[in-house]
């Protein structure tokens, strides 16, 4: 919570628990690239009816964590180096 600038705005109590939906927004406000992969963790971390019933937000959460790569630097890459199917399943881990 402390790599959050906005939480301070939000006047959370360091001891409270938040919801997982609020957990996942929050963190998906955050710029800190990692916040975003944290997102799915959260979503792991919840039960399969939260997962089904908050599919735009899962949503989002792939839309933001795809967001922080340079995809026309892979792609370029891809096409200059000629990478066979190996090494672009290597790249993208």
């Amino acid at each position: 919570m402390k790599r959050l600038a906005s939480i301070e705005d939000k006047q959370l109590v360091d001891d409270q628990l938040l919801h997982p939906e609020d957990l996942i927004k929050l963190c998906l406000e955050g710029e800190d690239p990692e916040l975003s992969l944290w997102t799915f963790d959260v979503f792991a971390w919840t039960s399969s009816s939260f997962r089904k019933n908050h599919k735009k937000l899962l949503e989002d959460c792939w839309k933001k964590a795809a967001s922080q790569d340079d995809w026309s630097i892979f792609h370029d890459a891809y096409m200059v180096e000629g990478w066979s199917d190996e090494e672009t399943l290597q790249n993208l881990k």
